[in-house]
């Protein structure tokens, strides 16, 4: 693997319906759309990694995958107990994106800032919570605490890219997803030929 960057997958939000389910539909799509067009990788995690055996200095642990940053929208479904996770993620050294607002649980009652005992301005851009950070942002932009996988001059957005690390090799898989050719300089961070 080479993916070090997780998105929530909010179906507690989803599962609430009405306004939280349309604004986590939506949201959710706009974060992926971010990523995928600024040539950032990334996995999908949901509720169920969400829990304590699988934070470890500052990494969400799944399998042999391992995240130092987790991006997460603005919802309000979220379990108290994923909730604490994530704030001990942070705390031990994680990167918690906070795309279009911080989270919460349990409807929006339980906040970040009650559970670790921290005051959080409403306006805050990047907050230190132990070893760790929280940033939030717009949606828009949120590629920009990320680095893509290639840079690419000019910028492709329709160009998809991932990566995968073998033993004796990097591998990166790239996809036009636009209906014309794409052409560019495209820089790749490596150092062999």
């Amino acid at each position: 693997g080479a993916c070090d960057t997780a998105v929530y997958c909010p179906i507690r939000d989803v599962w609430a319906g009405g306004e939280d389910r349309a604004r986590a539909i939506a949201i959710h799509e706009q974060v992926a759309a971010q990523l995928l067009e600024h040539q950032c990788d990334f996995d999908f995690v949901d509720d169920d990694l969400l829990s304590p055996e699988n934070f470890g200095n500052g990494c969400l642990l799944a399998g042999a995958a391992s995240y130092a940053t987790i991006i997460v929208q603005k919802s309000a479904w979220l379990t108290e107990s994923a909730l604490k996770c994530l704030a001990g993620f942070v705390q031990k050294g994680g990167c918690l994106i906070a795309a279009g607002g911080l989270p919460a649980a349990d409807g929006g009652r339980i906040t970040l800032a009650q559970l670790t005992e921290t005051k959080i301005a409403a306006d805050a851009s990047e907050i230190k919570l132990g070893k760790g950070k929280i940033l939030v942002g717009e949606i828009d932009g949120i590629n920009q605490s990320l680095e893509p996988l290639i840079k690419i001059n000019p910028p492709q957005p329709g160009l998809r890219v991932c990566k995968r690390v073998c033993a004796n090799a990097r591998i990166y898989f790239l996809a036009n997803s636009e209906d014309r050719d794409v052409a560019g300089v495209f820089t790749f961070p490596e150092n062999a030929p």
